[in-house]
């Protein structure tokens, strides 16, 4: 895996068409009769047309996002980096709706082969086989939930990687295996150091130099200050219940003078 660029302008018209607009249209309308996400939606066809597979290939020179193999024997398959019709945020059965709302995003979307896209059958070197492939997986920081609107998705801190807005190297390294020749990829930073996740710290610096959280810490301090001032400095104040009268406190081992 290796990181790509999205240039400029190269999104395909047909994402743009009238026929993406009102296939969106009645995803909603199904969304709105099924709230709960299944079955999902399964009549998307834009997301596949032969113009997004071009620009996909054009940008990945013909090979797979994850695993870098040209589709020589297979054809490429658009893969949903969100999956659009349920997600999986472990490994088990899907049970959370998908971002059916990003089904034909151009930035969501990434070419893959057979292997990596759909859960299957992998022989392994050790000789056992294992089911293997991306499917609906999309694992997010523990305690995460999808969001549920474009508006949330900088909130999201995925633990996989988007090789079109990550630098794989920041997470991947490289290595030959001497027995069996095989790329082996290991995890290089703690997902803390991921980009989503430090897009979101971001958010929040932002909010705080905003004057939000500024704003309220004043007011506390106004108000502490106030008490102190209208206390003489060494009594305080303290209520005896809610909307009762405030009477003067002393802190015990301290005498009234």
């Amino acid at each position: 895996m290796i990181k790509r660029d999205r240039p400029f302008g190269s999104e395909p018209g047909v994402l743009q068409s009238d026929s993406a607009t009102n296939e969106q249209k009645r995803a909603s309308d199904y969304y709105a009769k099924e709230p709960c996400g299944f079955p999902a939606f399964d009549a998307f066809r834009v997301y596949r047309d032969v113009e997004v597979k071009k620009a996909l290939r054009t940008i990945f020179e013909k090979k797979c996002a994850y695993c870098e193999s040209k589709f020589v024997n297979q054809g490429v398959q658009v893969e949903h980096f969100r999956p659009k019709g349920g997600v999986q945020l472990t490994r088990d059965p899907a049970s959370t709706i998908g971002y059916w709302w990003l089904a034909s995003e151009w930035t969501n979307l990434l070419p893959a082969c057979s292997d990596c896209n759909t859960v299957t059958k992998h022989f392994l070197p050790d000789g056992s086989v294992k089911k293997l492939g991306k499917g609906n997986y999309f694992p997010l920081l523990p305690g995460q939930g999808c969001a549920p609107s474009r508006g949330f998705l900088h909130l999201e801190v995925p633990l996989l990687v988007d090789p079109t807005y990550d630098d794989p190297r920041r997470y991947l390294e490289f290595s030959v295996a001497t027995a069996h020749c095989l790329a082996a990829m290991q995890p290089t930073t703690s997902v803390y150091s991921h980009p989503y996740w430090q897009r979101s710290c971001e958010h929040a610096k932002q909010q705080i130099l905003g004057g939000q959280l500024f704003r309220y810490a004043f007011w506390i301090c106004g108000f502490v200050m106030w008490k102190v001032v209208r206390c003489g400095g060494n009594r305080f104040w303290r209520g005896h219940g809610h909307g009762s009268a405030m009477v003067p406190y002393t802190p015990k081992g301290v005498g009234v003078g």
